[in-house]
């Protein structure tokens, strides 16, 4: 892999990390409970289930985005509560839609 190229994906890993610290401490400013480990287990549950029908841009799993938060909190056997509260964390930080 070419230098610049190197360094783009260095840099590309930052940024990610980055938002992954942001969007967990906006969870934990939410009133969010769950530990960093389980936050994250349940956020890429979150991403699997919903981002094709909130971004248009995968072919969704979900007729609607509400069929998909709540697909979310059977798989990960959370609340609904809790699903919103990753939602915003994401949002909040990001604009997840």
């Amino acid at each position: 892999m070419k230098e610049k190229n190197l360094q783009k994906v260095k840099d590309d890993i930052k940024e990610y990390q980055k938002m992954n610290s942001d969007w967990f401490n906006e969870y934990k400013n939410l009133g969010g409970k769950k530990s960093k480990k389980k936050y994250f287990e349940n956020l890429e549950i979150f991403f699997n289930e919903t981002l094709g029908v909130f971004t248009g841009t995968d072919e969704p799993l979900y007729d609607s985005r509400e069929d998909s938060m709540y697909a979310v909190s059977e798989i990960a056997n959370i609340s609904m509560k809790e699903v919103n509260l990753i939602f915003e964390s994401v949002d909040n930080v990001t604009a997840y839609t």
